[in-house]
This record gives C-alpha cells, sequence and structure tokens, in this order.
C-alpha cells in the first residue's frame, strides 16, 4: 500500500512476529505539528509548528516540528526519509533569537531492524522565508504547512487496515469515540492505545500497545489525519518510538 504522502510498510515473515520486527517501513510524510512557547530573547519554539520539506537533498524528507505546550519542554521533531530507510526523533530547543539545537536518534527502518543511531542538529530560523537551516546547511528546510487548526476524534472514529507484503499480513485497528484504539493482525499480535484530539493544532497524541507472544512493547508519538484526493479515500498515519527510545515504529492505516 503505497500514498503520496504516506507511508509503505513490508513485513520479511508471516509468523507471530511484531510490527517493529517485522520492519514497518516509512515511505513519505502525512503529518502535523504543536504550539508551545520560549523564554524572552530566546526563539519560540510555537512558531516552528508545522511541516517542512527538504529542498535539494538526495534523499527528499519530511520534518514535523511539535513544539510542546511548555517552553521548558522544548519541542520535538518527527522526520522521515522519504524514500523509506529511515525516521528521526530530535529533542529541540531554542538557542538565541533565531537558532535551535537539537538531539536524537535516527531510527533504520529496514529488514536488518538496525539499531537508532546519535543524530545532532544545529539549526538557524529565517521565519519571514520560512526556511530552517541545519548543520551548516547540509539539510535545508522549507515550512509547507503551519498545520495551524485543531484535531477532531470524529475523523479518524472507526475501522482502520493496513496491508503489507502484498497483502500477506493485514493490520486491523478501531478507533472509539473517545480515541481508543484496539485491533489485531494477522500475525496473532494485538494493539491497544489511545488517541488524544489537540485543540492547538492538527495532530493527535499517541499511544500504542504491541502484545505479541508474551512480549509487551509501548509506544508513544503523534498520529495525523489526511483526506486523500482520490474521492472518499483517507489516511491515518502513526509515527510511533518505544518508551525507552530503542525502537521507532511507523503505520499508515486506511478505510
Amino acid at each position: 500500500m503505497t500514498y503520496t504522502p504516506g507511508f509503505t510498510s513490508h513485513f520479511t515473515s508471516r509468523s507471530r512476529r511484531s510490527l517493529r520486527s517485522l520492519a514497518v517501513t516509512a515511505l513519505a510524510a502525512a503529518f502535523v505539528a504543536a504550539c508551545g512557547g520560549g523564554s524572552s530573547g530566546s526563539l519560540d519554539l510555537a512558531t516552528l509548528q508545522g511541516r517542512w520539506e527538504s529542498t535539494g537533498a538526495a534523499s527528499p524528507q519530511t520534518a514535523i516540528i511539535v513544539p510542546a505546550a511548555s517552553s521548558a519542554a522544548g519541542a520535538s521533531v518527527w522526520l522521515l526519509n522519504r524514500d523509506g530507510s529511515a525516521l528521526s526523533w530530535l529533542d529541540a530547543r531554542p538557542s538565541g533569537s533565531d537558532g535551535l539545537l537539537a538531539s536524537g536518534s535516527t531510527y533504520p527502518l529496514s529488514a536488518s531492524n538496525a539499531g537508532p543511531q546519535p543524530l545532532s542538529w544545529s539549526g538557524t530560523v529565517n521565519l519571514a522565508a520560512n526556511s530552517l537551516s541545519v548543520n551548516g546547511a547540509t539539510l535545508q528546510l522549507t515550512r509547507t504547512d503551519t498545520l495551524k487548526s485543531a484535531s477532531s476524534l470524529g475523523d479518524v472514529t472507526g475501522n482502520w487496515s493496513a496491508t503489507f507484503t502484498g497483502a500477506a499480513v493485514a493490520v486491523n485497528l478501531g478507533v472509539a469515540a473517545n480515541g481508543s484504539i484496539s485491533g489485531q493482525a494477522s500475525t496473532g499480535c494485538a494493539y491497544s492505545g489511545q488517541l488524544s484530539a489537540r485543540s492547538d493544532i492538527k495532530v493527535f497524541d499517541a499511544t500504542l500497545t504491541e502484545s505479541c507472544n508474551g512480549s509487551v512493547q509501548n509506544f508513544n508519538g503523534i498520529g495525523t489525519y489526511r483526506v486523500d484526493a482520490s474521492p472518499g479515500a483517507s489516511a491515518l498515519t502513526l509515527a510511533l518510538r518505544k518508551q525507552d527510545g530503542s525502537a521507532a515504529l511507523v503505520i499508515l492505516l486506511a478505510r
């Protein structure tokens, strides 16, 4: 299943294995961001809220910057390689009036299931041009959407599904009116979680618990909803990290 923007996911086996061990792979982003503030004299990270696209990069990337509700908490950056090779997450903090420093990890999304790699950013912001230059301009990002609208659970209530490796593996999840998630995969794994709508931004705070063969893994992250250009088509994207930061998961669901 491929969407643009969206995600493609694949599995390496039909056995009862977790989505992470079966190598869920991101392809591109349909993402969102949040709100926050900065101290006097420092960059207000709320001004960076939105979807950012790389320009001139050999491997195009989409970043979603999600400022926290409290200025002391900084902002989260979710960065996806559109070729499906990696998902990155960083914790960003202001640095002066027009800069930011961020640190986190890059998670390879491939059959090798390689562990996370350290990632650091030093960036300069030009808000007038909606541009962000990272690490000496080795990465140039342009904001394409500020995502300044509320998310609504009414948009995502219902049944969602994803198929992988030519429909060899299916995942079916239901979202209740209160945002609770439940479902299972054809591999035998069970899922539960929660989507929480935000009034400050078109994004959902997301949690997901995966239970497979007695092993339980807990993930936190974001969920985004969009209506596809095709009539009646819509997508719910989940981008998640394990609570201990050791792994990441990306799922594209459709209905």
